[in-house]
């Protein structure tokens, strides 16, 4: 017997870390607040069904937000974009500016269409889960690039992971959909 418990935003947390990107945390706060609830659940649930013989995975994928429409189609971004900002009081959006919420659109077009269009190594680790022996207590199906972060996010100094996610969100800014 298998229990699975996914997680989608791993090792991807620009929402977190990116001062120009604070807007994105009010949208991303249930995702977060799910992933540290699933780790914390895989972590407990995983020791306490041992002893029945039961295996559990937690399956956590890369950004795979263009195979699976994580943020709808542009128009979807700009109305909920929108509706964030103006749900903003005037004092925030006189902090921020306009040029803000142009900058957070453009964000979040870039990501779902820097993501991955093929869904099928988060399917395969499914698969494995289900059909191993002895599956894996964690499977992350990921590009290079977000293995590359997550890495850098476990292993070397915060202030490295802290430049290298400020240029990565300026790969992600591009001019046009500013």
């Amino acid at each position: 017997m298998y229990v699975f418990i996914s997680s989608f935003t791993l090792y991807y947390p620009f929402f977190t870390l990116l001062p120009f990107l604070l807007l994105l945390i009010n949208s991303q706060q249930y995702v977060w607040l799910s992933f540290i609830y699933s780790n914390t659940y895989l972590f407990i649930t995983r020791l306490e069904m041992q002893p029945f013989g039961v295996k559990v995975s937690l399956i956590e994928p890369g950004n795979y937000a263009n195979g699976t429409h994580l943020f709808a189609m542009d128009e979807q971004v700009d109305k909920e974009v929108s509706s964030m900002w103006s749900g903003l009081s005037d004092e925030l959006k006189a902090d921020y500016g306009e040029d803000f919420c142009r900058q957070v659109k453009g964000f979040m077009k870039n990501f779902r269409r820097k993501g991955e269009r093929d869904i099928n190594p988060v399917i395969n680790a499914f698969t494995e889960a289900l059909t191993q022996q002895h599956p894996q207590a964690r499977y992350c199906p990921m590009t290079p690039l977000t293995l590359f972060v997550a890495l850098v996010s476990t292993h070397l100094p915060e202030w490295f992971y802290d430049g290298l996610l400020s240029v990565l969100a300026l790969l992600l800014l591009k001019k046009e959909d500013m």
